[in-house]
């Protein structure tokens, strides 16, 4: 999946006098495989970057193609449930729920996926981020890296192409973090894109490119110079 983002902008409360540009002429281009880091302080307008490029959001003004296709002639809802898996900075995780029933969300709500093949779809999920055995416990009995895992199963339960994840080590240690960092580089290396917003350098340092938004613009570095588009 090639994702391209054409002169984006965003503004909420356009019609009032509160307008506030989140973002300003973004353009930038997410190849399939890519692994991507894109930095920035609070408010500079990169989760709502995060959340335009999994249609979660839209764009004020702009053009946003998936290989090739205008996002507006697109089911916003088929890309969101088939192709792209979210990792919340707040997690997310319903807490009275097992961590099994959490992952399994995204199957229970999708249209096309058999009900007998909801659990082991789950299970292979968990396995891959190394908490199988936890899935029968609820995940307000769990630790703040087990719930991220858990929360990254959910990501990727469905199989997507592109995984988006939204600060996804800034509450772990730096223990956690780094093995979190490590289940992301190995989805990416089976060939999935992965997309972090993060303001951790040795996080994003870790991605294959950086992106840095300043004031709802792109830079190309953390100092802010604007980058030509």
């Amino acid at each position: 999946m090639n994702i391209q983002l054409t002169n984006i902008c965003k503004t909420y409360n356009r019609r009032s006098d509160y307008a506030v540009e989140a973002l300003k002429d973004v353009t930038m281009t997410i190849d399939q495989g890519d692994y991507i880091a894109i930095m920035g302080v609070s408010g500079s307008g990169k989760s709502t970057l995060l959340n335009i490029i999994g249609c979660l959001d839209q764009a004020t003004t702009g053009s946003y193609t998936i290989d090739g296709e205008i996002i507006d002639r697109l089911d916003v809802y088929d890309i969101r449930n088939r192709f792209v898996g979210f990792v919340l900075q707040s997690i997310g995780l319903l807490p009275d729920k097992t961590i099994l029933e959490n992952v399994s969300y995204p199957l229970l709500v999708s249209k096309d996926i058999p009900f007998s093949k909801i659990k082991p779809m789950a299970m292979k999920a968990l396995e891959k981020v190394g908490i199988a055995d936890l899935a029968d416990r609820r995940a307000a009995q769990t630790s703040g890296g087990q719930r991220q895992r858990a929360a990254i199963a959910r990501a990727i339960v469905g199989n997507p192409e592109v995984i988006l994840a939204d600060e996804p080590t800034a509450a772990l240690d730096s223990k956690t973090a780094e093995d979190i960092m490590e289940l992301f580089k190995g989805l990416n290396k089976e060939g999935r894109t992965v997309v972090i917003v993060t303001h951790d350098k040795k996080v994003a340092e870790k991605c294959n490119k950086i992106y840095y938004v300043r004031d709802g613009r792109l830079a190309e570095s953390a100092e802010g110079e604007e980058k030509q588009q």
